[in-house]
């Protein structure tokens, strides 16, 4: 049976531009989906309370199911392998974002879903974005770094697209 992932033998054997490709890589999947969901505080509309209590709330819950299953991921990264725990969170992120653009005023509960499989599967992004620091094993702990550092902004995804979308207004740029 063809194996369809071959993993080699040591981490000197990976070609110095295949560990950086594989490296940026991990730092964009960090940036774009796993701290996203911590943009949701920055969704605010003045005219609507309502809507602005129900982003909370979701943002609450968010907060905490991304942090409560680390066990399990840290768990799925030692017996189940990088591949396939990073396969999982990358399909909980798709899954997620479907949700959210199935989510309209008729579909309100969807966002639940969507709130729940970003936040799970961004964290196993994540996690499994920190084991690209072995790449590098003289730089393993600024590898780290980097890829923790660049966790923090990635929260300010969604008030990137949101000052985007409202700034233009029947095709004025405000």
């Amino acid at each position: 049976m063809a194996c369809l992932c071959h993993q080699p033998e040591t981490l000197d054997s990976i070609p110095r531009p295949q560990q950086w490709f594989v490296f940026v890589i991990g730092m964009l999947e960090t940036m774009l989906w796993s701290g996203v969901i911590f943009g949701w505080a920055s969704l605010t509309y003045p005219s609507c309370s309502a809507q602005d209590e129900r982003f909370a709330l979701l943002y609450t819950v968010a907060c905490v199911v991304y942090t409560t299953p680390g066990i399990l991921v840290g768990y799925g990264l030692h017996h189940l392998g990088l591949a396939f725990t990073r396969v999982m969170g990358g399909f909980m992120v798709c899954c997620g974002f479907l949700l959210l653009s199935l989510t309209s005023a008729a579909t309100p509960d969807y966002l639940w879903g969507a709130i729940i499989l970003l936040s799970v599967g961004g964290n196993t992004m994540r996690m499994g974005g920190l084991q690209f620091a072995n790449l590098f094993p003289s730089a393993r702990n600024t590898a780290m770094a980097i890829i923790s550092g660049i966790f923090t902004p990635s929260a300010g995804i969604l008030m990137v697209l949101q000052v985007n979308t409202n700034c233009f207004d029947g095709g004025k740029v405000c």
